[in-house]
């Protein structure tokens, strides 16, 4: 039996509909689709995940939409959705004029349903595996007054835009510390794996040297 390859396609024209899936103001940035060969060679290939990167009307926030296609191969589809994140991961970064890390995570939320949802399973464990935590993990760690900041090793006091009344608490957002460790040790590899790293070390570091020079100054 052939091995299973696994890819990545931007998706067609059209594929985001202004008017049906964006609400006013918003920005379809990126849609992306992974699919995978069908190893009983019974069709060309198979879907098995999507996703859209969309601005937020006036905002830089960007919100990444994923879902998966219904199949029965958890691990196949796991792998599909793994490309889906990493690209969009990837873009929303390069994209970027951030100079922090806190800016530059902060803006980027990731949509991908519950765990027990046929249609996000592998999505939500995409992100759980690139080590994304969901918000309502942040909203108990912090009193309203106080500031939580993911850009911090092993700390959450993290200044964000985000309110708590308008999210959703599922949605998930990098934790830095915990994602850098999972990027650096990349269980499952892509193409994007090795950027996402460089950018978010080379600000890391920017950013320490900035510390470093106004403590000096």
């Amino acid at each position: 039996m052939p091995a299973v390859k696994v890819w990545l396609e931007e998706a067609e024209e059209g594929f985001v509909d202004e008017d049906e899936n964006l609400m006013t103001g918003e920005i379809c940035l990126r849609a992306v689709k992974a699919y995978a060969s069908d190893p009983d060679a019974s069709a060309d290939q198979r879907f098995l995940c999507a996703g859209a990167l969309v601005q937020r009307p006036n905002s830089n926030i960007c919100d990444v939409w994923m879902a998966d296609s219904f199949l029965d191969d958890a691990n196949t589809q796991l792998q599909g959705a793994v490309l889906v994140l990493d690209d969009l991961f990837g873009f929303h970064l390069k994209r970027s004029n951030a100079n922090d890390l806190e800016n530059l995570i902060s803006n980027f939320i990731v949509q991908c349903g519950r765990p027990e949802s046929d249609y996000h399973c592998a999505s939500y464990m995409s992100a759980q595996l690139r080590g994304f935590r969901p918000l309502k993990d942040l909203w108990t760690l912090m009193d309203d007054s106080e500031i939580v900041d993911l850009s911090c090793e092993g700390s959450y006091n993290y200044s964000t835009g985000l309110r708590e009344e308008d999210e959703d608490p599922d949605s998930m957002i990098f934790d830095v510390h915990n994602g850098m460790e999972k990027y650096n040790s990349a269980d499952l590899s892509s193409h994007d794996t090795l950027s996402i790293m460089n950018i978010l070390q080379r600000t890391k570091a920017s950013a320490r040297m900035d510390q470093i020079e106004s403590v000096l100054e």
